[in-house]
């Protein structure tokens, strides 16, 4: 009797019971970390050749082009004001304002905010 409840209450295995599903659990464990370190290191890869791709084919291309945008525009300020002008500070952007590329670091949604908040006090 007492073993019979040992078996109930789950302190005891049934041994009338199928265990084979445990060795296949196992297995399918083994075999989803196999697969999963598979796709990491062809993901790696991939990234790696992709970051070299990037730097090697196109950031001369990339590089070409900000420096003519640069070049334009630093002939354009001559034009216009007889003299060349200084680039801009780095607190406006520096030559990425000139290029037109944002700032992954600048947050200008919470600076026109904080403008805002000192304006109205």
């Amino acid at each position: 009797m007492r073993y019979d409840e040992e078996i109930f209450l789950g302190l005891r295995r049934d041994p009338t019971l199928d265990r084979s599903w445990e060795e296949k659990l196992k297995k399918v464990k083994e075999e989803r970390y196999k697969t999963q370190e598979m796709r990491k290191t062809d993901f790696e890869s991939t990234q790696k050749r992709i970051q070299t791709k990037i730097i090697y084919e196109d950031g001369t291309h990339l590089l070409t082009t900000m420096e003519d945008k640069i070049r334009h525009w630093i002939f354009e300020k001559k034009h216009e004001t007889g003299k060349f002008p200084d680039l801009p500070e780095e607190e406006e952007g520096g030559s990425s304002s000139i290029v037109g590329m944002a700032r992954p670091d600048n947050d200008s949604g919470s600076e026109k905010s904080e403008k805002k908040v000192n304006s109205i006090e």
